[in-house]
């Protein structure tokens, strides 16, 4: 998120994540329905009760949020991708359900274009298209398209490393793999 200078706030449990949006105006959340003690769906419905609450005292007050929704924008993240989990979580109201894989091709996605690498991130972004769409078939006949094309872009990644090798050990030095890592970590 750090190309698009988006802030970010992390926690490690529902009841954090209830914490952080009771003390900040957030324009979406993202959250693992399988959380420490609360689950996402359990969060959720309480973060919905506090907004209630809150946007009634606002409304009594003549005054409206900050970002001016009533409601933050909460989005299901969920690695259980088990038949009827999508529509479990689709059935709460104004929540989105988005497959781990679909929100791990779009990192891809993202990371690819913040380094040029535009073939990838073409791909990346016609997987993610398909996997928000729920399109199987789609998926089944590109991935392994999209796996080939990410290959190439490893091993010409894995090439330039070695260029910046000391050529006496073989070995990479310290200095090279330090304006990588910056660009990865801003790529993440």
């Amino acid at each position: 998120m750090a190309p698009y200078e988006a802030a970010v706030d992390t926690c490690s449990s529902g009841k954090e994540a209830i914490e952080l949006v009771k003390s900040r105006d957030y324009d979406i959340v993202f959250m693992d329905h399988l959380m420490p003690e609360m689950d996402g769906i359990e969060t959720r419905a309480a973060i919905r009760t506090w907004e209630q609450k809150k946007n009634e005292e606002l409304k009594k007050k003549n005054e409206q949020r900050i970002n001016n929704n009533e409601q933050v924008p909460i989005i299901a993240l969920t690695a259980n991708a088990v038949v009827g989990m999508k529509e479990m979580l689709q059935t709460m109201p104004e929540t989105d359900a988005l497959p781990l894989f679909v929100t791990q091709v779009h990192a891809l996605k993202s990371a690819s274009a913040s380094i040029g690498a535009a073939e990838v991130s073409a791909w990346a972004g016609k997987i993610e298209a398909a996997g928000k769409a729920g399109n199987l078939t789609f998926i089944g006949k590109n991935l392994s398209g999209f796996a080939e094309t990410l290959a190439k872009l490893i091993k010409n990644i894995n090439a330039a490393l070695e260029l910046e090798t000391d050529v006496t050990n073989k070995t990479p030095t310290t200095e090279s793999f330090i304006p990588l890592l910056r660009d990865l970590e801003a790529a993440l």
